[in-house]
């Protein structure tokens, strides 16, 4: 995950930086470029007046962002399932042992009166 973040956080200022590059005025800082970035990262287009320069440009981000995002997002869960998946035959062998033990100790009180007495599986 840790890639991801650090190929994020990347896209995320090298679009900004050269957001503030291609403004002639230079009326923006910074600091609107990282957010305008930001907020195009989660799809909240708020285009102002580009260039045709700036226009390419925000076609990309607008697109190369949210894949990035999306990316992140498909890690993340990628690498909870992997955990859960690693985990999954041991805690299932560990509950099957419960419901042996659970059911051996249900036939125990039974093993006085004599009957035969058999474990069934279904």
């Amino acid at each position: 995950m840790i890639p991801f973040l650090i190929v994020l956080t990347c896209s995320v200022v090298g679009f900004a930086i050269t957001y503030r590059a291609l403004d002639d005025d230079k009326t923006e800082d910074m600091r609107a470029a990282l957010e305008i970035n930001f907020q195009l990262m989660f799809g909240a287009f708020a285009p102002v007046n580009f260039t045709w320069a700036g226009w390419i440009l925000f076609v990309i981000s607008a697109c190369m962002l949210p894949l990035v995002m999306l990316n992140l997002l498909i890690a993340v869960m990628t690498d909870i399932y992997n955990k859960v998946m690693d985990d999954i035959v041991p805690s299932d062998f560990y509950e099957l042992n419960n419901l042996i033990l659970e059911q051996e100790e249900l036939m125990g009180c039974k093993k006085k009166s004599g009957s035969e007495m058999y474990m069934h599986f279904v």
